[in-house]
């Protein structure tokens, strides 16, 4: 799914971008209303718009826009005036948000309009396991050569939810490193490096073999397959 992000703020851009990316999303990134009219194209999903930009209302450029394209919006202000709110509804928006954003907030509305558009990913794989994205369960993958029962239930291991979210993103970006910030918004807004270590715990007692979770100096953790399992 690609996501165009429209936010003037540097940092709240590039965090908002980060992460869509680490959970799976195509980005494009612009930072005024000039910007936004060049990035739009038929390619575009949905788009996360911040309402007050550097060279005026995004509101005008969207009148012109949707002349070309009808595409799904969330809107984002620290402007809160029900009048400017009650005009976003009336580009059919899907939810206007003030400011300062939840970032968990924000990732479950892009996931239930993805879910509603039949815009899920397809299920993640690596070393020999599958998540499940209807189901939120890591399931083992079935050996289909070997003369078993196809219709045997393979190996399946649940999270609870918090620590769920922690291992997605860690299986998602496969070998990669993921810094403490973003998975401790994987808990809770408020969540703290102690609260984390607890859930990789419990993460850790629970992946299956060929997994383990390796700390990187400096920069937080990385989910990668045991050298025996290579």
């Amino acid at each position: 799914m690609k996501i165009l992000v429209c936010e003037d703020e540097q940092i709240l851009r590039e965090r908002i971008c980060r992460d869509l990316d680490q959970q799976g999303y195509e980005t494009v990134a612009c930072a005024d209303c000039e910007e936004l009219y060049e990035a739009m194209n038929g390619t575009i999903d949905l788009l996360l718009l911040d309402v007050h930009l550097p060279d005026g209302c995004v509101y005008d450029t969207l009148a012109m826009l949707q002349k070309d394209y009808a595409i799904p919006i969330i809107f984002f202000s620290s402007d809160t005036e029900e009048n400017l709110i009650l005009r976003g509804y009336d580009f059919d928006c899907i939810t206007f948000m003030p400011k300062p954003l939840k970032p968990r907030i924000l990732m479950a509305a892009i996931k239930s309009f993805a879910r509603r558009n039949d815009l899920v990913e397809d299920d993640l794989q690596h070393a020999g396991w599958v998540w499940s994205e209807k189901e939120q369960k890591l399931k083992a993958k079935q050996n289909t050569t070997d003369g078993m029962d196809h219709a045997a239930k393979a190996a399946e291991i649940s999270f609870q939810p918090a620590t769920a979210r922690i291992f997605l993103v860690l299986f998602r970006n496969f070998g990669k490193s993921i810094s403490k910030e973003m998975l401790m918004s994987c808990v809770s807004a408020q969540s703290s490096e102690a609260s984390l270590r607890v859930r990789l715990v419990e993460l850790r007692k629970k992946l299956p073999q060929p997994f383990e979770i390796e700390s990187v100096r400096g920069m937080g953790y990385r989910l990668i397959a045991k050298e025996e399992n290579l």
